[in-house]
């Protein structure tokens, strides 16, 4: 306790917080002085320390100023206030809540299959008894299935039984209504990861680090789509935010002149319970990480080294121990790690093995079978693609950044090389309150996190984007706060001590901004709501042009990601996405007997947005496999090599249709179409025996061709004929171009049916509507339009 101008400043009742500067002041000694002045009606209480020069991030002289909880007026421009109430709290969130649902219902593209094929369909699949499992989720002795947590899908097939339940489950809203819920979920990732960085940089940097969110064009893509990376990233968000990052100040440091024989008295006792790990926020942690895991156990990446960190940090606290306090803190704190994880790790993944274990039908820990069939010696994923070492880094790093990767880097690159060493305090001074004001271990670890997913991910050789979601959603975002709040020239050393309500009370939280008019008449809490809104919306304004004095071009970084985000979200692969409902529209004419999607598989979303019984998938084998009554509709597959099958000389079905598109459909085909369009007569038995197609026409991996693939052709075409035709085709435009490539290398001269588009024209199909797709696509077998073709006749 210190005692001014009749005042008492209980200097163990600061916290800090990142912004009045540091001075330095080369001294052998620390001398402390006080003062007290009027500012604006208020007193401020200065305290001036001048300490020997370490480095790190304070180091020399320093300057601290004591100020109330919100900023004294001064002429300088506003600066938004940090949202330390819960009032500002929910005003982020609204604000959050409101944009990343704008967001959901702005996106109208297809990206990837996993968003519906390992989500959505298997949802309506669980609740409506039809939709397109893939074979992860199926039972297969020979391709070993079932290697899929039903936690992800399940969140989406409770909310499509309510939705049942209620009587309108209508398509467009079994399409919308997982999005918008995945929005919830991107809202609360948002507001953790703002709350993170504000505390463990600042407020400024924790509005910078929004921007970041807000403006990326990659989380404006991705993150209200329901991929299950997109979840694991969420989760891990709000695990961070409760996850201890650094261990608390010791005891050691917060009471720096207790001796070791003195008695342990009640004030002790509160000083040692506040540098012990949180058990409350340890437990909270370890719930989502568990649900991160049970999501996607990949996420196991993210919390071994977390794990092993917080164990290692916390050993290494305890060998520094010297006096009995400090001992009982290690004790304590080891206490609560023994004791939280597997209180809550145990029950967790207990019900998560019998959710999955009830919807498989059978005992199954799916964490386990997963990791065996895509790292295990199986190696499945390495089948659907490889990519060089440095793809990462290469490839992703820049997608996920675009403009603002640089300032990304540079935080990063700050977090690595700035000093944890802890600043010297007096006698009595708090240590946990510097500790607080700018977390550099917490940074460090975040830094260190980023550096070892990148480099664990990079061994694998099966490689995606969505795989850094947890990077691109959390810590890039913090390190790009970190960046655009710090001086050009480096860290910005700046803490401010702010009282404690026992010294100083509290002022009231800034009132809402008063709401419309024409809401005058509306609720209390629409009112409200609208003016937590209109508050943050301003704060956010104000935060924003501050950039333009300290960062003149961050502002123009940030805006240029609006132009890839609007083409991305309203017209890349829009056709893909829409191709389920019209087929839909025009299964309803008298016309329209059968289709055949002629696309490299899983192309479009299915049951998930179409939602009609009549038009389940049948695979291209002529199967039903036992989803509805199917034989309406059918398209290509990519099974995976069965177990112990040479995967590099195994080609799927996509790959054998594509390898020649026109010998496929002149030998897999009856030579004319029968205008009954009667499924195919291969039934589901027989379906089993499509593997040793791809022997029959002695396909073999190669270098040599755009496709990888080399094709000789050898088929009894005396064998009935493994499809029908069917009165409607779905094919994307640069199909109807390609020519047989076994015809070009015999040299013999082109005929009037040496295309496919010309080959299908003979047969009687002609177009019946084109929709723009993409201006350009990464894989060439999905260029172009979207062409819908209808049979009406032979000529």
């Amino acid at each position: 306790m210190t005692s001014t101008n009749g005042r008492t400043l209980d200097t163990n009742a600061l916290r800090w917080r990142g912004e009045s500067r540091l001075v330095a002041r080369p001294s052998q000694e620390s001398t402390w002085t006080l003062s007290t002045s009027k500012s604006s009606g208020t007193d401020v209480t200065s305290m001036t320390s001048v300490v020997p020069s370490e480095g790190g991030m304070g180091g020399g002289g320093q300057e601290f100023v004591q100020v109330p909880p919100h900023p004294i007026p001064t002429p300088a421009p506003p600066q938004p206030q940090s949202a330390n109430s819960t009032a500002s709290h929910i005003s982020v969130f609204l604000f959050l809540l409101a944009f990343r649902l704008l967001n959901a219902l702005l996106v109208r593209t297809f990206f990837q299959p996993d968003e519906h094929y390992q989500a959505t369909e298997v949802a309506h699949h669980a609740v409506f008894g039809y939709g397109w499992r893939t074979w992860e989720w199926m039972r297969d002795e020979a391709r070993g299935g079932e290697i899929r947590g039903f936690l992800h899908p399940a969140i989406f097939a409770a909310l499509m039984w309510i939705v049942r339940l209620l009587r309108i489950d209508a398509p467009i809203i079994l399409a919308t209504a997982p999005r918008l819920l995945q929005a919830v979920f991107a809202a609360c990732s948002d507001l953790s990861v703002y709350k993170l960085s504000d505390r463990l940089v600042g407020s400024q940097a924790g509005w910078m680090t929004l921007h970041c969110l807000l403006f990326n064009t990659w989380l404006l893509y991705t993150s209200c789509r329901t991929f299950s990376n997109t979840l694991e990233a969420q989760m891990i968000s709000m695990a961070l935010l409760n996850w201890p990052l650094s261990l608390p100040a010791s005891s050691e440091e917060m009471l720096p002149n207790a001796s070791a024989t003195e008695p342990i008295d009640q004030s002790v006792l509160d000083t040692l319970n506040r540098s012990i790990i949180s058990s409350r926020k340890l437990s909270l942690a370890l719930f989502f990480a568990a649900l991160s895991i049970a999501v996607r156990p990949t996420a196991i990446v993210v919390w071994s080294f977390l794990g092993i960190k917080l164990i290692c940090d916390q050993v290494a606290s305890a060998r520094r121990c010297s006096t009995t306090l400090g001992a009982l803190q290690s004790v304590f704190s080891l206490a609560v790690i023994v004791v939280c994880v597997p209180t809550i790790l145990i029950p967790s993944f207990s019900f998560f093995t019998l959710l999955d274990s009830i919807y498989y039908g059978r005992f199954i820990f799916v964490p386990y079978e997963f990791m065996k069939r895509n790292v295990g010696s199986a190696g499945v994923s390495v089948f659907y693609g490889s990519s060089p070492w440095h793809f990462y880094l290469s490839s992703v790093l820049p997608l996920l950044g675009l403009t603002t990767l640089p300032y990304m880097l540079r935080g990063l690159y700050m977090a690595l090389m700035c000093s944890t060493q802890r600043t010297p305090t007096p006698a009595g001074m708090s240590a946990t309150a510097i500790n607080g004001a700018r977390d550099v271990a917490a940074l460090k670890t975040l830094a260190f996190l980023t550096v070892w997913s990148i480099f664990t991910y990079s061994l694998l050789g099966h490689k995606e984007q969505r795989f850094l979601q947890p990077i691109a959603a959390i810590t890039l975002p913090i390190f790009g706060g970190l960046a655009l709040s710090s001086p050009r020239g480096g860290m910005p050393h700046t803490y401010v001590a702010t009282v404690e309500p026992q010294l100083q009370p509290e002022a009231p939280a800034p009132a809402p901004a008063p709401a419309p008019a024409a809401l005058a008449g509306a609720p209390c809490i629409v009112s409200q709501a609208v003016g937590h809104l209109s508050l943050f919306s301003k704060q956010l304004w104000t935060s924003f042009a501050s950039l333009k004095r300290t960062h003149q071009w961050a502002q123009i970084a940030l805006l240029a990601h609006l132009i890839p985000s609007i083409y991305l979200l309203r017209y890349h692969c829009v056709a893909q996405e829409q191709l389920p409902r019209r087929i839909s529209q025009l299964a309803d004419k008298e016309s329209f007997k059968s289709i055949a999607l002629l696309m490299p598989c899983h192309s479009t979303p299915w049951q998930s947005v179409m939602h009609r019984q009549d038009l389940s998938i049948s695979f291209a084998l002529g199967s039903d496999s036992g989803e509805g009554k199917g034989g309406r509709a059918w398209a290509l597959t990519c099974e995976p090599p069965p177990i112990g099958a040479d995967s590099s000389s195994y080609v799927d079905q996509s790959d054998v249709f594509y390898a020649d598109p026109l010998a496929y459909l002149q030998n897999r085909f009856p030579a004319s179409v029968d205008a009954r369009f009667q499924p195919s007569a291969i039934g589901a038995a027989e379906s089993a025996a499509f593997m040793p197609l791809w022997e029959a026409l002695q396909l073999r991996r190669s270098a040599d061709t755009p496709q990888g693939v080399r094709v000789s052709v050898r088929v009894d075409k005396s064998a009935s004929p493994l499809h029908t035709w069917p009165s409607h085709l779905a094919v994307f435009s640069n199909l109807l171009t390609v020519a047989s490539p076994t015809s070009a290398r015999s040299g013999r001269p082109s005929a009037p049916t040496d295309t496919v588009g010309a080959y299908l024209e003979a047969l009687g199909y002609v177009e019946l509507e084109r929709r723009f797709n993409s201006l350009f696509h990464d894989d060439h077998r999905r260029s172009g339009d979207v062409v819908i073709l209808q049979w009406q006749g032979s000529s």
